[in-house]
This record gives C-alpha cells, structure tokens and sequence, in this order.
C-alpha cells in the first residue's frame, strides 16, 4: 500500500490530529511536570540507585566505627638522648672513683652487649696544655680499662682526642674541667 492509495477524509485527519495533540500533552506532563511535582527524575533517580546499593550490601554492625590511619611518626621529633656518664677526677689524678666506677656500671647496663661507647677527656685551659692533655688522655686511659674490667669488649670502646673546657675559674669550672665522659655512640 502506498500513500496515493490511503484516503483520509477532513474528518478522520482533525480527529488523528487532536488524539495526536491528546497524546503528546500527556506526554508532556508526564516528562516536565510529574517530576517537578513529585521529586522525580535524574537526580532522584541517583538518590535511589544510591539507596538501592547501601540496602543490597550487607550490613555493617552498629559498633564498628571505621578505623583511622595510625597516626605517623613525628618527622622531626628529636630522638631521646643517650645516656652517658661523667666520671671525675681529683686534681692532678687519674685513677677512677668509686662514684666514676658506679656511673660507668649505669651506662654499660644501658649501653646493652653491642653498642660502641666514646670516651672523651677533657682538661682546663689553665697551665701547661701539653701536660693537662697528657693527664686528660691518661685519664681517659683509667676510663677505657675500668670499662674493660666491667665486660665491655675493646673494639668497642672509642678513645677520642682531648678537649678544653673553657677558661672559666671557681670550684664548679675546675670540677668540670677534671672529667671524662663516656657516651653510647648510635
């Protein structure tokens, strides 16, 4: 059948005409007005799609709180320091002290079986440095051999060069002067 065959009289066109206009107003209201009025369309339909997913995946229990990443560690915290021993000499001696012999049981205890430890001397900058170098480094000496009495393995044990203390004078400035200090190295 072709167009040339197919009559429609005025009647019958006005009538396919208004059911045509008919038709496409109920469409019209179904696609603009309906979801304006009753909350409907593409964006409620991601709602729902939303809530259909959290209803089909099983249920967490309630007391589950999700877990936070651990905190990280401080970058730049400073590590605890070490700890060390000052042991002190009387003037013009070398040999250690009972109270020098119980601080280097302290930092042996701590230093454990494998850490190395340094020994540094030092002496005032008052007299004769080469002579108050040579008594530093001989107490040093004291040091390192009472340390090797206590257990502590040679090539564990670091001697390092002397040191002056400052020009400072008093009782406290000539005590600290009179020292050795034995450091766990990291």
């Amino acid at each position: 059948m072709n167009q040339d065959q197919l009559s429609l009289t005025p009647e019958a066109l006005r009538t396919y005409n208004r059911w045509h206009a008919t038709v496409g107003l109920v469409l019209l209201l179904l696609l603009v007005l309906l979801p304006a009025v009753f909350n409907i369309g593409p964006n409620r339909w991601k709602q729902c799609a939303a809530e259909t997913v959290r209803a089909s995946a099983p249920a967490a229990p309630a007391a589950v709180v999700p877990a936070a990443a651990p905190p990280a560690p401080p970058a730049a915290a400073p590590a605890a320091p070490l700890p060390k021993a000052v042991v002190f000499f009387d003037t013009g001696k070398a040999a250690v002290t009972a109270q020098g012999l119980d601080a280097l049981k302290t930092v042996v205890s701590a230093a454990g079986g494998s850490a190395r430890l340094a020994i540094s001397g030092f002496h005032d900058a008052k007299g004769d440095p080469a002579k108050n170098a040579e008594l530093a480094k001989r107490r040093a000496m004291a040091v390192r051999d009472a340390l090797k009495t206590l257990g502590v393995a040679e090539d564990r044990i670091e001697l390092r060069k002397p040191e002056a203390t400052s020009a400072a004078s008093g009782p406290q400035a000539d005590a600290q002067a009179r020292r050795v200090e034995v450091s766990i190295l990291p």
